[in-house]
């Protein structure tokens, strides 16, 4: 029922991005893109309530005026954190063959609970991608990033970053008290499992998977490598899979069942 009535409130309550947090009674203006998000995609009128998402927290207000290039609001309650993961999780993602895929692979992440996205490329790579500069690309995944926070009611929106090439990665892992490999191979020597860490990683590659180098490379560093059983999954199917295992082993979807 708490879903249920999480959803009802976000389908009434509309959602607005603000650069700063304020007191309650503070007026601020809106940013000419929420502006526009506010009057021409979702023409609200004056006097509606919203919730503004602030890097601090999420607060209620009201329009307060508003014109053709622009929009107040008056801020009503003090910033809250809401709907935040109680662990936060890293993905570290193989760039896929097609980025509708990875767009799709960030949507979800967010809605999931994702705290960070790193994308790597690969030997298994498609090669166009090792070439291009995907730094346009990766301007519009933290766009999708922070719609996906704007409908699932979040209040901070994950960082997609990279591609960086898969040798590197080691370093981003250091901070990481476990970090889990979801490979389609069996290992015969399996590590321990952290009971319960805090800043989890996941690393899941691209359509190819791993070649064994790569593989060998990072279990003998800290990662505990997964092994998926039965059924094939396509990489943006492998990453929603693996962050639900996760949550469901070590946090938000621990005490579901």
């Amino acid at each position: 029922m708490g879903g249920i009535q999480l959803c009802k409130e976000l389908m009434q309550i509309r959602r607005i991005f603000v650069d700063e947090t304020a007191i309650p009674g503070a007026r601020l203006t809106l940013t000419p893109s929420e502006h526009h998000y506010a009057t021409r995609v979702m023409r609200l009128k004056q006097g509606q309530g919203v919730e503004l998402i602030s890097p601090e927290g999420c607060m209620d207000a009201t329009l307060e005026s508003i014109s053709a290039h622009r929009t107040v609001v008056r801020v009503l309650s003090s910033a809250k954190i809401k709907n935040e993961p109680s662990v936060s999780i890293t993905l570290f993602q193989g760039i896929p063959d097609h980025l509708e895929k990875l767009e799709l692979i960030v949507q979800k992440s967010v809605e999931l609970g994702i705290s960070r996205i790193l994308t790597f490329t690969s030997r298994y790579t498609d090669a166009k991608y090792r070439k291009l500069d995907l730094t346009k690309k990766m301007v519009r995944m933290n766009k999708i990033a922070k719609e996906a926070v704007r409908q699932c009611g979040r209040t901070r929106t994950p960082n997609v970053e990279g591609p960086v090439p898969i040798e590197k990665i080691d370093s981003e892992l250091v901070g990481h008290d476990a970090v889990f490999l979801f490979f389609e191979k069996e290992f015969k020597e399996q590590k321990t499992l952290v009971s319960s860490p805090e800043n989890p990683a996941i690393i899941v590659g691209p359509e190819g998977g791993f070649s064994d180098a790569e593989v060998a490379g990072l279990v003998e560093g800290k990662c505990i490598p997964i092994h998926l059983p039965g059924r094939i999954l396509r990489t943006e199917t492998a990453a929603m899979a693996c962050l639900t295992l996760v949550q469901a082993h070590f946090g938000d979807y621990s005490h579901v069942f």
